[in-house]
């Protein structure tokens, strides 16, 4: 126990050391990729296009919350939203009673989902029926758009830097290297096993042979 305690087993500590090594380099490509992301991030245009998608839909929200408000102080859409809270309840209910049938909770379901399609209708229309508003949220998925290919040609550069490229390829040797580390322990260990197994086997036939020497000693008297 002793020795073992004061000789490590190398091939235990080439695993340990090729981890730590993938991980202290994993960490450098991740800093090396945030550092060209930080670099294209601080750019007029990237800043441009991100402060347009929040301008975008600051107005769109501006513009759609006073007439949902409205529709809120209608009858008819009080009624409906009324049901949908009736048919939720409904459908709560049967899901929470065993002797509730199948048939029963998946109408509940459909009424619920019938419900809501009603309400949201309600708001798709008072919405449609301002201009402004269709103006607006198209100009939202302009600006994503816009966000969405400058993050394309980001990525692009990002994998096409140097030292992004590098830090990758160090990770990459690191992930071999430690598979290699990974597969000769293994064989180590088995290797180990079948010599104490077989240790173990030769042990077991010397003993015979010492029983067969005491029985020879009895012959010469």
């Amino acid at each position: 126990m002793a020795w073992a305690q004061n000789n490590p087993d190398p091939n235990r500590q080439k695993v340990t050391d090729a981890q730590a090594k993938l991980t202290k380099d994993s960490k450098a490509l991740t800093e090396s990729k945030n550092k060209v992301k930080a670099s294209f991030e601080g750019t007029s245009e990237w800043t441009d296009a991100a402060t347009a998608v929040k301008d975008a839909q600051a107005k769109f929200d501006s513009l759609t919350k006073p007439v949902i408000e409205g529709l809120q102080s209608k009858p008819a859409y009080q009624a409906a939203v009324a049901k949908k809270k009736a048919a939720e309840d409904k459908r709560d209910k049967l899901r929470n009673n065993p002797s509730a049938s199948p048939d029963e909770v998946t109408k509940a379901a459909s009424d619920v989902l019938a419900a809501g399609n009603a309400v949201s209708k309600m708001e798709r229309d008072a919405l449609a029926a301002d201009p402004s508003i269709a103006e607006a949220k198209a100009a939202i998925v302009a600006a994503n758009s816009k966000v969405a290919e400058l993050k394309k040609t980001e990525a692009d550069q990002i994998k096409s830097d140097k030292d992004v490229a590098a830090a990758q390829k160090q990770v990459e040797d690191d992930q071999t290297q430690l598979a290699q580390a990974n597969k000769d322990a293994a064989a180590a260990r088995a290797a180990a096993a079948a010599a104490q197994a077989n240790s173990y086997g030769n042990g077991g036939g010397g003993g015979g042979g010492s029983s067969r020497t005491g029985g020879g000693g009895g012959g010469r008297r």
